[in-house]
């Protein structure tokens, strides 16, 4: 029998994948060793030439690298079509650098030096033809554990247009749920004091929809505050 090229490329990037399991089962720190080089491609995206990983890099994964200093982050997806990409969930936390990246390693575990929480910048929209301004973020951040995708937003802006009922705040990853409509936890300030309302997961999809006690419409100017937070499947 013979093979081509790609086939013993394929072949032996599996013997090595496999050798890479059988070597760290039986270490304690979690992390499986990945031999073939990754090359950057974006800040939350890299490539592995020539060879399909996509059954390594399955979403949720948990990988680790150096591109001059230790980073970690979260596979969101990953495809093949001559090279392998691999997609991260975006963060602002740690972002791939345009250089070598070597020491790469990923996880199905919970390894100990793991960074669980990462910061992200979320873009927030009005509903309607209400527009948001001059947005600040006081805290933003996501946890994915257990195909669990949880996060914490803190932010203030100011509305303009169009008074809606909706103000949309666009997570760094979809989300899918067996029901639709996930609640989630809102406190907000709209020209008074801080009143208790209700954020709603908008699955499957990547917004949370936040909405005031009564339903009624954001009122317009600046200083609206949001505290938002809630958990949904990933």
């Amino acid at each position: 029998m013979t093979y081509t090229d790609k086939e013993r490329d394929d072949i032996l990037a599996q013997c090595k994948r496999l050798l890479a399991m059988e070597f760290t089962a039986q270490q304690d720190d979690g992390w499986i060793p990945y031999d073939f080089p990754w090359v950057y491609a974006s800040a939350s995206s890299f490539t592995i030439l020539g060879v399909d990983a996509t059954d390594i890099f399955k979403p949720r994964t948990r990988i680790k690298y150096n591109d001059g200093s230790q980073d970690y982050g979260i596979v969101a997806s990953s495809t093949f079509s001559t090279n392998t990409t691999v997609n991260l969930i975006p963060n602002a936390t740690f972002a791939i650098a345009n250089t070598t990246l070597f020491d790469c390693y990923y996880s199905y575990a919970n390894p100990p030096d793991f960074i669980y929480w990462y910061n992200w910048t979320p873009t927030v929209t009005g509903g309607g033809a209400m527009t948001i301004a001059s947005v600040v973020i006081a805290l933003a951040r996501y946890n994915v554990s257990g195909g669990v995708f949880s996060f914490e937003v803190n932010l203030t802006c100011t509305t303009g247009g169009t008074a809606s009922t909706d103000i949309n705040i666009v997570l760094p990853t979809n989300v899918t749920t067996v029901s639709s409509n996930v609640p989630c936890t809102l406190v907000y300030v709209d020209g008074g004091s801080q009143t208790v309302g209700f954020g709603l997961f908008n699955v499957p999809g990547t917004v949370v929809v936040c909405r005031k006690s009564g339903m009624g419409n954001w009122g317009l100017g600046a200083g609206r505050q949001l505290i938002v937070s809630g958990f949904c499947q990933i």
